[in-house]
């Protein structure tokens, strides 16, 4: 129940929902609400999957706790998350934060195969952190990574043992991690 409020009151609060405090402003029709992947910022501005934003001049940001408290955020801690935000007139007026952007990852015998929730290109420093075995380091020093819109393939130096891997991935100015399994 409580994963299912998350990400239900997440979607209450863009629509207007008073919670505490309003989130969002006129919905006369201007506003729009969409999601993606915080992949840049400066200043002024928000870049949201491929898509640059100016931010308004009191934008709201902010995700929901654990114990659903609304928190507010800077921007900086946005990035790379999945969110929620709403446009007014072409500004960013709100953005709530979901979570990690988000991932999946398999094995085939060979490779590595990682999906993105978003697309890849236009984003710097994509590199392979670390790969852990049933919460034990790997060394990945030998191994070889491509990628290619949303995918990243990795290629291990030897085929990786039967278990439960985490594979944490630097991604621009973040990291994100995904777990897979390797089956006998």
């Amino acid at each position: 129940m409580k994963s299912v409020l998350k990400w239900l009151l997440p979607a209450l609060l863009l629509a207007g929902v008073i919670i505490g405090k309003k989130f969002g402003t006129k919905f006369a029709g201007k506003a729009e609400i969409a999601g993606g992947i915080i992949t840049g910022y400066t200043n002024g501005t928000v870049t949201i999957g491929n898509d640059t934003f100016a931010l308004a001049e009191n934008v709201n940001i902010f995700e929901i706790d654990e114990e659903f408290e609304v928190k507010s955020l800077k921007l900086s801690s946005a990035y790379m998350s999945n969110v929620e935000y709403v446009t007014e007139d072409g500004k960013v007026t709100s953005i709530i934060v979901l979570g990690d952007a988000p991932l999946t990852a398999s094995y085939n015998g060979s490779k590595i195969s990682v999906t993105c929730g978003f697309e890849l290109d236009g984003i710097t420093g994509i590199s392979m952190k670390s790969l852990k075995l049933n919460g034990k380091t790997v060394d990945i020093t030998d191994f070889n990574m491509n990628r290619s819109g949303k995918d990243i393939t990795i290629i291990p130096d030897e085929a990786l043992a039967a278990g439960k891997y985490q594979l944490t991935l630097n991604i621009g100015d973040g990291t994100s991690s995904v777990e897979f399994t390797v089956a006998e």
